[in-house]
């Protein structure tokens, strides 16, 4: 039986088409469908009310058994009058739920409880190896919510009114190199190439192990060296240049062959040429919590994954759960998860991503085959209701929790 009883949940500044607080409330409902009681704070958009509320809740003697937050930027170093970390007095773990690899994200505290909740399972010993102040990381599998509605029937699948959906960021190779690459101090800029180069050519390759593969080649010591900031910023550079040329090119070769695609996504995709093309019909971009009607309504979700050669993404469970047939490329963990699938009960169909040229056969393929796919999206329809409702994942979180509650602090 879980000994976590009650719980504070902080919201951030709604930002990214409001995705982190999507999120931070499927979170909060998994929580609570597990029994354990959750009280929010909102410490920056109403953070007076916020703190008058939490001294008050203290004041009555509420005790709290963990904090948590999705992307956390400051929450974990909250200071009483008498400067003391909160957390600290109250003697509860912080954990921070993170969406992206570490190094994209301020993973610093003055907080000696912070953790760290990771959605690939190679950032997990990354981040214990590179950010000192996380006292102990873990992954964490994405969720999704269920729609409350009936199993569709084929004809029903069939009718769907998007043969293929595509949804996602794009910036621009131009635009990144422009708005990244050109940051980097201009003696790093040939290794940043060069490591780009390196990925590209080998993309099953965890993107922080080739990072530091090719820096150690050329005499440095890793990330925590007096090139620390340089190297950071040449990682996130590098994860948020390969994550979008890899994406590009696969939607280039999809439009170029003949497939037309639906595509919903922020960023700069009015400013790429091959949008132009009509098999590109871009749909423009809305908030976060409209995706699972778009993936409703779609017959095949095409999933292009971040560089997260061993987790997955939300795409997938959001795809499974609102019955698509989810496309997507290859990572360990996905593969050892279905790695018992049969063509019978085959719950995702996959692509080589070194291979993007290929995709558009396999499209078509299943295009032509609608029985298959439908047979997929039962199967996923039942496993991902089992295994991936925000309950849950939420109930996995507080093992995590469980796991670390009797740490001294």
């Amino acid at each position: 039986m879980n000994s976590i009883k009650r719980v504070m949940v902080f919201y951030r500044e709604n930002f990214n088409y409001g995705l982190v607080n999507s999120f931070t409330d499927m979170c909060i409902d998994g929580l609570r469908a597990n029994g354990v009681e959750v009280d929010t704070y909102d410490f920056n958009s109403d953070i007076e009310k916020s703190v008058a509320i939490l001294e008050e809740n203290l004041g009555k003697g509420i005790k709290y058994d963990a904090a948590i937050a999705y992307d956390a930027i400051g929450q974990q170093d909250i200071v009483l009058n008498d400067g003391k970390n909160l957390f600290e007095v109250l003697g509860i773990p912080f954990f921070d739920r993170i969406l992206d690899p570490p190094y994209l994200l301020n993973l610093n505290a003055k907080c000696r409880n912070f953790y760290v909740l990771n959605v690939d399972r190679d950032h997990v010993e990354f981040t214990k190896e590179n950010f000192p102040d996380v006292k102990d990381s873990f992954f964490l599998p994405h969720s999704a919510y269920f729609p409350d509605k009936p199993e569709e029937s084929f004809e029903e699948f069939c009718a769907r009114e998007y043969p293929i959906v595509f949804t996602g960021t794009i910036l621009g190779i131009d635009h990144m190199i422009e708005k990244y690459i050109n940051k980097i101090p201009e003696e790093y800029r040939p290794l940043t190439l060069e490591i780009i180069e390196y990925l590209l050519d080998n993309r099953s390759i965890p993107l922080e192990e080739g990072f530091l593969k090719l820096i150690r080649e050329h005499g440095y010591e890793g990330l925590n060296s007096d090139k620390r900031n340089v190297f950071l910023l040449m990682l996130s550079s590098v994860d948020l240049f390969v994550r979008q040329y890899v994406r590009e090119e696969l939607l280039q070769y999809i439009v170029s062959a003949g497939v037309p695609i639906h595509i919903w996504g922020g960023g700069e995709w009015k400013n790429t040429e091959w949008i132009k093309n009509s098999n590109a019909i871009y749909h423009g971009w809305g908030e976060y919590g409209r995706l699972p009607e778009v993936f409703g309504k779609a017959r095949l979700l095409l999933n292009c994954m971040p560089w997260f050669r061993n987790g997955s993404h939300d795409r997938i469970p959001g795809g499974m759960f609102n019955g698509a047939a989810v496309l997507t490329d290859h990572s360990k963990y996905l593969d050892e998860l279905f790695a018992g699938d049969t063509e019978e009960n085959r719950k995702l169909f996959f692509y080589d991503i070194d291979h993007p040229e290929k995709v558009p056969d396999i499209i078509f393929d299943l295009l032509d085959e609608p029985e298959t796919m439908y047979r997929s999206v039962r199967q996923s329809r039942q496993y991902s209701r089992e295994y991936m409702t925000p309950k849950a994942v939420a109930n996995q979180m507080l093992e995590i929790m469980e796991s670390v509650r009797n740490r001294a602090c």
